[in-house]
Protein backbone atom coordinates (compact mmCIF):
# COMPACT_ATOMS: atom_id res chain seq x y z
CA UNK A 1 0.00 0.00 0.00
CA UNK A 2 1.52 3.26 -1.45
CA UNK A 3 1.35 6.54 0.64
CA UNK A 4 -1.30 7.95 -1.42
CA UNK A 5 -3.52 5.08 -0.18
CA UNK A 6 -2.71 5.39 3.56
CA UNK A 7 -3.79 9.21 3.12
CA UNK A 8 -7.04 8.47 1.73
CA UNK A 9 -7.55 5.59 4.10
CA UNK A 10 -6.97 8.30 6.91
CA UNK A 11 -8.95 10.75 5.35
CA UNK A 12 -11.86 7.92 5.22
CA UNK A 13 -11.54 6.66 8.39
CA UNK A 14 -10.47 9.05 10.65
CA UNK A 15 -14.16 10.24 11.82
CA UNK A 16 -15.40 6.73 12.57
CA UNK A 17 -12.72 6.26 15.28
CA UNK A 18 -14.02 5.70 18.64
CA UNK A 19 -13.56 8.37 20.55
CA UNK A 20 -9.69 6.71 23.01
CA UNK A 21 -8.55 5.72 19.17
CA UNK A 22 -8.89 9.08 18.31
CA UNK A 23 -7.15 10.64 21.75
CA UNK A 24 -4.37 8.28 20.98
CA UNK A 25 -4.39 9.20 17.86
CA UNK A 26 -4.12 13.25 18.76
CA UNK A 27 -1.42 12.10 21.32
CA UNK A 28 0.58 10.02 19.15
CA UNK A 29 0.50 12.82 16.25
CA UNK A 30 1.60 15.95 18.90
CA UNK A 31 4.52 13.49 20.19
CA UNK A 32 5.78 12.76 16.80
CA UNK A 33 5.25 16.25 15.58
CA UNK A 34 7.31 17.51 18.48
CA UNK A 35 9.75 15.03 17.63
CA UNK A 36 10.03 15.80 14.17
CA UNK A 37 9.26 19.53 14.33
CA UNK A 38 11.34 20.48 17.74
CA UNK A 39 11.14 24.00 19.10
CA UNK A 40 13.99 26.74 18.61
CA UNK A 41 15.59 26.30 21.69
CA UNK A 42 15.81 22.59 21.17
CA UNK A 43 17.60 22.87 17.43
CA UNK A 44 18.62 19.49 16.10
CA UNK A 45 22.36 19.10 15.86
CA UNK A 46 21.49 18.83 11.14
CA UNK A 47 20.13 22.43 11.78
CA UNK A 48 22.78 24.11 13.50
CA UNK A 49 25.19 21.96 11.27
CA UNK A 50 23.49 23.49 8.23
CA UNK A 51 23.73 26.99 9.10
CA UNK A 52 27.20 26.75 10.74
CA UNK A 53 28.33 25.85 7.00
CA UNK A 54 26.37 27.83 5.24
CA UNK A 55 28.02 31.02 7.20
CA UNK A 56 31.68 29.51 6.71
CA UNK A 57 30.70 29.49 3.43
CA UNK A 58 29.66 32.75 2.77
CA UNK A 59 32.64 34.53 5.21
CA UNK A 60 35.44 32.10 2.76
CA UNK A 61 33.16 33.62 -0.52
CA UNK A 62 33.20 37.35 0.75
CA UNK A 63 37.18 36.97 2.10
CA UNK A 64 37.97 35.57 -1.31
CA UNK A 65 36.10 37.97 -3.11
CA UNK A 66 37.75 40.91 -1.35
CA UNK A 67 41.35 39.01 -1.94
CA UNK A 68 41.15 38.13 -5.28
CA UNK A 69 41.67 40.54 -8.60
CA UNK A 70 38.25 42.54 -10.13
CA UNK A 71 38.76 40.01 -13.04
CA UNK A 72 37.87 37.15 -10.67
CA UNK A 73 34.34 36.77 -9.79
CA UNK A 74 33.02 34.90 -6.94
CA UNK A 75 29.52 36.21 -6.05
CA UNK A 76 27.87 33.71 -8.23
CA UNK A 77 28.95 31.10 -5.75
CA UNK A 78 26.82 32.68 -3.20
CA UNK A 79 23.66 30.72 -4.49
CA UNK A 80 25.08 27.95 -2.56
CA UNK A 81 24.45 28.79 1.13
CA UNK A 82 20.63 29.41 0.97
CA UNK A 83 20.48 25.76 -0.30
CA UNK A 84 22.19 24.24 2.13
CA UNK A 85 20.25 26.62 4.73
CA UNK A 86 17.09 25.17 2.97
CA UNK A 87 18.03 21.22 3.40
CA UNK A 88 18.11 21.29 6.84
CA UNK A 89 16.44 24.69 8.53
CA UNK A 90 13.11 26.21 7.84
CA UNK A 91 11.94 29.30 6.01
CA UNK A 92 13.01 32.34 8.07
CA UNK A 93 16.54 31.20 8.58
CA UNK A 94 16.59 30.10 4.83
CA UNK A 95 15.38 33.55 3.62
CA UNK A 96 17.90 35.17 6.41
CA UNK A 97 20.70 33.45 4.74
CA UNK A 98 19.69 34.59 1.04
CA UNK A 99 18.84 38.32 2.02
CA UNK A 100 22.72 38.68 3.58
CA UNK A 101 24.17 36.59 0.34
CA UNK A 102 22.08 39.09 -2.18
CA UNK A 103 22.98 42.28 -0.03
CA UNK A 104 27.11 40.32 -0.15
CA UNK A 105 26.71 39.54 -3.90
CA UNK A 106 25.91 43.14 -4.68
CA UNK A 107 28.51 44.01 -2.92
CA UNK A 108 31.24 42.16 -4.67
CA UNK A 109 29.85 43.10 -7.86
CA UNK A 110 30.49 46.74 -7.25
CA UNK A 111 34.18 46.15 -5.85
CA UNK A 112 34.76 43.98 -9.43
CA UNK A 113 33.23 47.07 -11.58
CA UNK A 114 30.02 45.58 -12.61
CA UNK A 115 27.74 47.54 -10.88
CA UNK A 116 26.65 48.84 -14.25
CA UNK A 117 25.91 45.69 -15.66
CA UNK A 118 23.34 43.31 -15.41
CA UNK A 119 25.77 40.72 -13.56
CA UNK A 120 24.59 42.16 -10.67
CA UNK A 121 20.82 41.65 -11.10
CA UNK A 122 21.60 38.20 -12.94
CA UNK A 123 23.36 37.22 -9.20
CA UNK A 124 20.10 38.42 -7.34
CA UNK A 125 18.07 36.38 -9.38
CA UNK A 126 19.55 33.41 -9.45
CA UNK A 127 20.36 33.69 -5.32
CA UNK A 128 16.10 34.33 -5.01
CA UNK A 129 15.39 31.82 -8.00
CA UNK A 130 17.12 28.83 -6.41
CA UNK A 131 16.41 29.91 -2.47
CA UNK A 132 12.36 29.94 -3.51
CA UNK A 133 13.00 26.54 -5.42
CA UNK A 134 14.44 24.32 -2.62
CA UNK A 135 12.07 26.38 -0.22
CA UNK A 136 9.59 24.67 -2.22
CA UNK A 137 10.83 21.40 -2.26
CA UNK A 138 11.58 21.29 1.43
CA UNK A 139 7.91 22.35 1.68
CA UNK A 140 7.06 19.24 -0.19
CA UNK A 141 9.26 16.90 1.69
CA UNK A 142 7.92 18.30 4.53
CA UNK A 143 4.02 18.18 4.05
CA UNK A 144 5.06 14.33 2.97
CA UNK A 145 6.85 13.92 6.34
CA UNK A 146 3.33 15.39 8.05
CA UNK A 147 1.36 12.65 5.97
CA UNK A 148 3.21 9.98 6.83
CA UNK A 149 3.48 10.79 10.57
CA UNK A 150 -0.06 11.10 10.94
CA UNK A 151 -0.51 7.33 8.83
CA UNK A 152 1.77 5.91 11.41
CA UNK A 153 0.13 7.77 13.82
CA UNK A 154 -3.26 6.43 13.00
CA UNK A 155 -1.92 2.63 12.35
CA UNK A 156 -0.21 3.48 16.09
CA UNK A 157 -3.57 4.51 18.09
CA UNK A 158 -5.83 1.35 16.57
CA UNK A 159 -2.94 -1.01 17.37
CA UNK A 160 -2.38 -0.24 21.00
CA UNK A 161 -6.57 -0.19 21.71
CA UNK A 162 -7.03 -3.68 19.50
CA UNK A 163 -3.58 -5.66 20.23
CA UNK A 164 -3.66 -4.55 23.69
CA UNK A 165 -0.51 -5.40 25.49
CA UNK A 166 -0.40 -9.01 27.49
CA UNK A 167 0.53 -8.70 30.95
CA UNK A 168 4.28 -10.26 31.71
CA UNK A 169 2.61 -12.91 34.26
CA UNK A 170 -1.03 -14.38 34.41
CA UNK A 171 -0.92 -16.41 37.74
CA UNK A 172 2.16 -18.89 37.19
CA UNK A 173 2.84 -18.72 33.54
CA UNK A 174 5.27 -15.82 32.31
CA UNK A 175 3.99 -14.10 28.95
CA UNK A 176 5.60 -12.28 26.14
CA UNK A 177 4.11 -11.49 22.91
CA UNK A 178 5.45 -9.30 19.60
CA UNK A 179 3.93 -7.84 16.59
CA UNK A 180 5.91 -7.17 13.38
CA UNK A 181 4.43 -5.30 10.99
CA UNK A 182 5.27 -6.03 7.46
CA UNK A 183 4.52 -2.79 6.56
CA UNK A 184 7.48 -0.04 7.62
CA UNK A 185 5.55 2.66 8.35
CA UNK A 186 2.31 0.93 9.43
CA UNK A 187 2.03 -0.91 13.38
CA UNK A 188 -1.38 -2.46 12.55
CA UNK A 189 -2.28 -6.00 10.46
CA UNK A 190 -4.56 -9.25 10.63
CA UNK A 191 -2.48 -10.44 13.11
CA UNK A 192 -3.91 -10.76 16.67
CA UNK A 193 -3.58 -12.03 19.96
CA UNK A 194 -5.75 -11.83 23.52
CA UNK A 195 -5.34 -13.40 27.00
CA UNK A 196 -8.10 -13.58 29.47
CA UNK A 197 -9.02 -14.89 33.13
CA UNK A 198 -11.26 -16.83 34.30
CA UNK A 199 -12.10 -18.53 37.73
CA UNK A 200 -9.65 -21.91 37.01
CA UNK A 201 -7.76 -21.14 33.89
CA UNK A 202 -6.15 -18.51 31.57
CA UNK A 203 -7.15 -18.29 28.24
CA UNK A 204 -5.71 -17.28 25.22
CA UNK A 205 -6.37 -16.74 21.15
CA UNK A 206 -3.67 -15.93 18.74
CA UNK A 207 -5.46 -15.69 15.25
CA UNK A 208 -5.00 -14.57 11.81
CA UNK A 209 -7.48 -12.78 9.71
CA UNK A 210 -7.74 -13.66 5.98
CA UNK A 211 -6.77 -10.44 3.65
CA UNK A 212 -4.87 -6.94 4.00
CA UNK A 213 -5.85 -3.05 5.00
CA UNK A 214 -8.79 -2.08 7.03
CA UNK A 215 -11.30 -4.90 6.44
CA UNK A 216 -8.68 -6.73 8.22
CA UNK A 217 -8.63 -4.79 10.98
CA UNK A 218 -12.15 -4.96 11.42
CA UNK A 219 -12.51 -8.28 11.42
CA UNK A 220 -10.07 -8.47 14.28
CA UNK A 221 -11.66 -5.98 15.84
CA UNK A 222 -14.72 -7.86 16.07
CA UNK A 223 -13.10 -11.32 17.06
CA UNK A 224 -11.01 -9.66 19.66
CA UNK A 225 -13.75 -7.65 20.90
CA UNK A 226 -16.03 -11.31 21.14
CA UNK A 227 -13.25 -12.96 22.84
CA UNK A 228 -12.66 -10.43 25.71
CA UNK A 229 -16.30 -10.67 26.15
CA UNK A 230 -17.18 -14.58 26.49
CA UNK A 231 -13.67 -15.83 27.17
CA UNK A 232 -13.98 -15.10 31.04
CA UNK A 233 -17.78 -16.58 30.96
CA UNK A 234 -17.84 -19.55 28.50
CA UNK A 235 -17.90 -23.05 30.22
CA UNK A 236 -15.37 -24.64 27.87
CA UNK A 237 -13.26 -23.82 24.83
CA UNK A 238 -15.87 -25.45 22.23
CA UNK A 239 -18.51 -23.11 23.71
CA UNK A 240 -16.28 -20.14 23.36
CA UNK A 241 -15.34 -21.16 19.62
CA UNK A 242 -19.08 -21.74 18.73
CA UNK A 243 -19.87 -18.16 20.28
CA UNK A 244 -16.99 -16.72 18.22
CA UNK A 245 -17.80 -17.99 14.93
CA UNK A 246 -21.66 -17.14 15.43
CA UNK A 247 -20.53 -13.25 16.48
CA UNK A 248 -17.76 -13.65 13.18
CA UNK A 249 -21.15 -15.09 10.69
CA UNK A 250 -22.91 -12.02 12.49
CA UNK A 251 -20.01 -9.79 11.61
CA UNK A 252 -19.45 -10.99 7.66
CA UNK A 253 -23.18 -11.00 7.40
CA UNK A 254 -23.31 -6.64 8.78
CA UNK A 255 -19.72 -6.38 6.49
CA UNK A 256 -21.52 -7.79 3.38
CA UNK A 257 -23.96 -4.76 3.39
CA UNK A 258 -21.86 -2.62 2.12
CA UNK A 259 -18.25 -5.09 1.13
CA UNK A 260 -19.18 -8.00 -1.23
CA UNK A 261 -15.64 -9.65 -0.63
CA UNK A 262 -17.31 -10.38 3.37
CA UNK A 263 -18.50 -13.50 2.25
CA UNK A 264 -15.07 -14.39 1.61
CA UNK A 265 -13.51 -13.99 4.65
CA UNK A 266 -12.57 -15.91 6.92
CA UNK A 267 -10.29 -16.44 10.51
CA UNK A 268 -8.31 -19.09 11.13
CA UNK A 269 -7.54 -19.27 14.95
CA UNK A 270 -5.99 -21.24 17.75
CA UNK A 271 -7.81 -20.97 21.11
CA UNK A 272 -5.38 -22.04 23.97
CA UNK A 273 -6.41 -22.80 28.04
CA UNK A 274 -4.14 -23.34 30.76
CA UNK A 275 -5.94 -24.56 33.73
CA UNK A 276 -4.96 -23.74 37.14
CA UNK A 277 -4.70 -27.55 38.64
CA UNK A 278 -4.16 -27.65 42.47
CA UNK A 279 -1.36 -29.19 44.14
CA UNK A 280 0.53 -30.50 40.78
CA UNK A 281 3.96 -29.58 39.01
CA UNK A 282 2.05 -29.68 35.95
CA UNK A 283 -0.51 -27.57 34.45
CA UNK A 284 -3.58 -29.42 31.98
CA UNK A 285 -3.73 -27.32 28.24
CA UNK A 286 -6.52 -27.39 26.11
CA UNK A 287 -6.66 -26.30 22.65
CA UNK A 288 -9.07 -25.90 19.90
CA UNK A 289 -7.60 -25.38 16.39
CA UNK A 290 -9.91 -23.58 13.82
CA UNK A 291 -7.53 -23.69 10.89
CA UNK A 292 -4.36 -22.20 12.44
CA UNK A 293 -0.68 -23.20 13.01
CA UNK A 294 -0.62 -25.45 16.17
CA UNK A 295 1.24 -24.29 19.03
CA UNK A 296 4.87 -25.62 19.76
CA UNK A 297 5.78 -27.06 22.91
CA UNK A 298 9.45 -26.27 24.14
CA UNK A 299 10.77 -28.25 26.89
CA UNK A 300 14.89 -27.65 28.82
CA UNK A 301 16.09 -29.63 25.20
CA UNK A 302 13.05 -30.62 22.97
CA UNK A 303 10.56 -28.83 21.04
CA UNK A 304 7.63 -30.66 19.55
CA UNK A 305 4.10 -29.57 17.77
CA UNK A 306 1.04 -30.26 19.42
CA UNK A 307 -1.34 -31.45 16.02
CA UNK A 308 -5.06 -31.34 16.59
CA UNK A 309 -6.25 -34.73 15.74
CA UNK A 310 -9.03 -32.83 14.16
CA UNK A 311 -8.75 -29.21 12.86
CA UNK A 312 -12.00 -27.34 12.64
CA UNK A 313 -12.65 -24.96 10.13
CA UNK A 314 -11.60 -21.36 10.40
CA UNK A 315 -14.22 -19.09 11.97
CA UNK A 316 -16.86 -17.38 9.62
CA UNK A 317 -16.77 -21.46 7.38
CA UNK A 318 -17.63 -23.15 10.77
CA UNK A 319 -20.38 -24.49 12.68
CA UNK A 320 -22.14 -22.93 15.89
CA UNK A 321 -22.73 -26.02 17.65
CA UNK A 322 -19.81 -26.48 20.30
CA UNK A 323 -19.77 -30.19 19.83
CA UNK A 324 -18.02 -30.13 16.62
CA UNK A 325 -15.06 -28.85 17.62
CA UNK A 326 -12.95 -31.42 19.43
CA UNK A 327 -10.54 -30.71 22.10
CA UNK A 328 -6.25 -31.18 22.30
CA UNK A 329 -5.30 -31.86 25.98
CA UNK A 330 -1.62 -32.19 27.14
CA UNK A 331 0.31 -31.01 30.28
CA UNK A 332 2.83 -28.21 30.41
CA UNK A 333 5.18 -29.09 33.11
CA UNK A 334 7.72 -26.52 34.55
CA UNK A 335 10.23 -24.70 32.68
CA UNK A 336 8.45 -25.97 29.74
CA UNK A 337 7.28 -23.22 27.39
CA UNK A 338 4.32 -22.88 24.87
CA UNK A 339 5.45 -20.72 21.32
CA UNK A 340 1.84 -19.50 19.88
CA UNK A 341 2.76 -18.17 15.93
CA UNK A 342 1.38 -17.20 12.90
CA UNK A 343 1.91 -18.11 9.41
CA UNK A 344 4.12 -15.21 8.61
CA UNK A 345 6.67 -16.62 10.98
CA UNK A 346 6.82 -20.59 9.33
CA UNK A 347 6.22 -18.92 6.02
CA UNK A 348 8.81 -16.92 5.94
CA UNK A 349 11.29 -17.66 3.15
CA UNK A 350 14.73 -17.20 1.95
CA UNK A 351 16.05 -15.67 -1.41
CA UNK A 352 16.46 -18.88 -2.50
CA UNK A 353 12.56 -19.70 -1.51
CA UNK A 354 13.23 -22.04 1.26
CA UNK A 355 10.87 -21.79 4.38
CA UNK A 356 12.18 -20.43 7.77
CA UNK A 357 12.23 -23.90 9.84
CA UNK A 358 10.80 -22.98 13.37
CA UNK A 359 11.54 -26.69 14.24
CA UNK A 360 14.96 -26.63 13.73
CA UNK A 361 15.41 -23.31 15.13
CA UNK A 362 13.44 -22.52 18.02
CA UNK A 363 15.21 -25.24 20.41
CA UNK A 364 18.36 -23.02 20.72
CA UNK A 365 16.39 -20.85 22.85
CA UNK A 366 14.48 -22.89 24.58
CA UNK A 367 16.22 -21.99 28.67
CA UNK A 368 15.63 -18.66 27.65
CA UNK A 369 12.76 -16.32 29.18
CA UNK A 370 10.05 -15.74 26.69
CA UNK A 371 10.92 -12.23 25.88
CA UNK A 372 14.63 -13.08 24.87
CA UNK A 373 13.59 -16.04 22.95
CA UNK A 374 10.66 -14.00 20.96
CA UNK A 375 13.68 -11.15 20.11
CA UNK A 376 16.30 -13.81 19.20
CA UNK A 377 13.35 -15.63 17.21
CA UNK A 378 12.41 -12.38 15.40
CA UNK A 379 16.19 -11.51 14.48
CA UNK A 380 16.64 -14.58 13.35
CA UNK A 381 13.44 -14.59 10.88
CA UNK A 382 14.87 -11.36 9.90
CA UNK A 383 18.41 -13.10 9.01
CA UNK A 384 16.83 -15.87 7.18
CA UNK A 385 14.54 -13.02 4.65
CA UNK A 386 17.26 -10.49 4.57
CA UNK A 387 16.04 -8.16 6.16
CA UNK A 388 12.84 -7.78 5.79
CA UNK A 389 9.17 -9.55 6.40
CA UNK A 390 6.87 -9.77 3.52
CA UNK A 391 3.98 -10.60 6.42
CA UNK A 392 2.94 -9.79 9.51
CA UNK A 393 4.42 -11.53 12.37
CA UNK A 394 2.55 -12.52 15.58
CA UNK A 395 4.10 -14.43 18.64
CA UNK A 396 3.39 -15.21 22.14
CA UNK A 397 5.57 -17.12 24.07
CA UNK A 398 4.12 -18.57 27.82
CA UNK A 399 6.73 -19.94 30.18
CA UNK A 400 5.03 -22.53 33.25
CA UNK A 401 6.62 -21.04 36.47
CA UNK A 402 6.15 -21.32 40.28
CA UNK A 403 3.35 -20.26 41.48
CA UNK A 404 2.44 -16.78 41.59
CA UNK A 405 -0.60 -14.38 42.82
CA UNK A 406 -2.86 -14.55 40.00
CA UNK A 407 -3.39 -11.37 38.19
CA UNK A 408 -6.21 -9.81 35.80
CA UNK A 409 -6.96 -10.97 31.96
CA UNK A 410 -7.25 -8.24 29.73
Amino acid sequence: MGLATARDLVAGKLKSLPRRIAQRYAAVVGKQERETYPAADDMPLAMRSSLSVAVLLIAVIFVLGLLLRPDQHLASLLVAPPTITAAACGLPATAAVATVCCGLALVLDALDGSWYTSIPAIHVITIVFVTIFVTALRGVRDRSLRELIEVRAVSEAVQRILLRPLPERMGDVRIASVYHSAQPWANLGGDLYAAARTANSIRFVIGDVRGKGLAAVDDAEALLGGFREAAPRAADLPALAAYLEESMENHFEHAGETDESAAERFVTALFLEISDDAGDNTRTVRTVNCGHYPPLLVGRSTAGLSYPSRESPPLGLNSRNRDDYDVEQFRLGSGEMLLLYTDGVVEARDASGAFYDLYANVGQWATQQPDRLLSDLLDSLRAHTGGSLDDDVAMVALRREGSAAQSSGV
